[in-house]
């Protein structure tokens, strides 16, 4: 509670100087969204556990799917492989997993594996309306910019953030990390949580 009230009730803070002075560095390439999705199909293979028992399946791909219609053509693919109740996330260095299949028994979960690795492959995500794959120099920009930035806004409005990870780790998970997810509950879930983003820049 300490914390939503200082974020509701004290005037919010911004540091004089903490802005970088570089420009961010240029989308990805076409070349290089092929890759980033094409590591991204790996840590999806990977995802399934069946990478040490079978080959991974060699799927011809449709045309890029937008992000906003991806994921109904992965359920309705599901859905002409049997499979109509399922549940699935992505995270960057997992690529994206099959979180759950309903009303169906254990046994036939490694072949539910399968047809959600054929799905994801058959529609492609269309890199250029996403902007989760992102280039090393954008994810060093982007923790730059964390840390030179937000981090101090924050720490002067009287939330320090403790517990930020590595330059490394940041660029190794896709940037999956943000010093907003390191404060309290209380702070993220309070009517000036907003106002604080949009001063220090979320």
């Amino acid at each position: 509670m300490r914390w939503k009230l200082l974020v509701a009730v004290t005037p919010l803070l911004m540091l004089p100087g903490c802005t970088l002075t570089v420009s961010p560095p240029p989308p990805p390439t076409a070349e290089q969204d092929e890759v980033l999705y094409s590591q991204m199909l790996d840590r999806t293979w990977i995802s399934t556990g069946l990478s040490e028992q079978m080959a991974r399946p060699d799927i011809a791909a449709d045309e890029p799917v937008d992000v906003n219609a991806w994921t109904q053509a992965v359920v309705t693919c599901m859905g002409e492989e049997g499979y109509t109740q399922v549940a699935f996330h992505w995270e960057p260095n997992r690529g994206y997993y099959l979180d759950q299949v309903l009303n169906f028994e254990s046994s036939v979960l490694d072949d539910a594996e399968v047809r959600f690795f054929v799905c994801v492959s058959r529609h492609p995500l269309d890199v250029f309306s996403d902007d989760s794959l992102l280039t090393r120099e954008q994810l060093e920009f982007q923790y730059e910019n964390y840390q030179r930035r937000i981090v101090p806004c924050l720490l002067v409005n009287g939330l320090p953030v403790s517990n930020a990870v590595t330059r490394t780790q940041f660029v190794a998970t896709q940037g999956s990390w943000s010093p907003f997810q390191e404060l309290p509950t209380a702070t993220r879930t309070s009517p000036g949580f907003k106002r604080l983003v949009d001063l220090c820049g979320g």
